[in-house]
């Protein structure tokens, strides 16, 4: 009798599907120091309408970037991030 084994996966199946996109596409932004409001910044959409429990998009990171660029930088945001529709995300 042998042992259990792992599933056989076709090799194509790597290559086609793009199971493991998700993940590396999925961040938090955890932001520290001084200055820093603390909390919870953001809006939370909830898994009831999402295909395949996929969180959806709801704040572009370039804002996050841009609140620390003008922050402690004192740069314009539409300097750096040309063409952003600005939202403050309130975090500093």
């Amino acid at each position: 009798m042998t042992g259990p084994t792992r599933a056989q996966i076709p090799e194509r199946t790597l290559r086609e599907d793009r199971w493991w996109l998700a993940p590396l596409a999925t961040f938090v932004v955890f932001a520290v120091g001084a200055g820093v409001k603390g909390g919870y910044h953001g809006r939370w959409p909830g898994l009831a309408n999402t295909y395949d429990a996929d969180l959806a998009v709801t704040t572009d990171y370039r804002n996050v970037l841009a609140d620390v660029v003008e922050a402690r930088f004192g740069a314009s945001s539409a300097t750096v991030f040309p063409g952003l529709k600005r939202s403050r995300v309130g975090f500093m």
